[in-house]
């Protein structure tokens, strides 16, 4: 049965094997009574992500080496990854005042906070654009034809020109999913300058700021 790699960063599995390579150092320095032939944490480990049911694969051998196995796309067969771990210390202290996270806690906010910039990137480019083209029109545009830009193609989020007038444009990144907040991008024209925010919502939302948020 083929291995299957989870959709998330190869660095962050790393961090997982080094967890495990870390405890299995305890082979150097066996407690009473058990062998250092005998260590536990040699094998083959799977983690699997609980939302999924997706595994990534590592092993650790005997000489304390760590392997990530992941599908290659380019040949349809698995390849073998060597995680370049090196022991630095015998230390296994936690930093103090400092609560520990799952590891899918915290690859799930990094993925959040990354889909949630994006969008506010975008709204970003389209105030900008709206700026540009209030310069030179009495109005601000209402399409993005007129702005002379793309509609942003966003898996995670639908990115609307909502309204536009003399004064106002307003655009939304409305979440797809319930696990992201949603934002606002307003521009505003008055005695010839135009001002540009971004709003978004105080927790995950399906619902963007209204217009006149702050």
């Amino acid at each position: 049965m083929p291995y299957q790699s989870l959709r998330y960063p190869i660095t962050l599995f790393s961090t997982a094997a080094a967890f495990l390579l870390l405890v299995s150092c305890s082979a150097e320095n066996p407690t009473r009574g058990q062998s250092s032939e005998n260590n536990p944490w040699e094998g083959t480990w799977e983690l699997k992500d609980p939302a999924s049911g997706e595994t990534v694969t590592f092993v650790l051998q005997s000489d304390q080496k760590v392997y990530l196995i992941t599908p290659d796309p380019t040949t349809a067969k698995d390849k073998v990854i060597e995680v370049p771990l090196t022991k630095v210390s015998d230390k296994t202290d936690l930093p103090e005042n400092i609560k520990p996270v799952s590891l899918f806690d915290s690859i799930t906010n990094q993925a959040t906070k990354a889909r949630e910039a994006a969008a506010k990137s975008e709204l970003g480019a389209i105030n900008r654009a709206q700026q540009a083209y209030r310069l030179e029109n009495p109005t601000f545009a209402s399409t993005y034809e007129e702005l002379g830009i793309g509609r942003f193609d966003n898996e995670f989020y639908d990115i609307n020109i909502v309204s536009a007038d003399a004064q106002r444009a307003y655009v939304t990144a409305t979440a797809k999913g319930t696990d992201t907040k949603s934002f606002s991008g307003v521009v505003t024209e008055e005695a010839g300058i135009t001002k540009t925010n971004i709003c978004e919502t105080e927790s995950p939302s399906q619902t963007p700021p209204p217009i006149d948020c702050e």
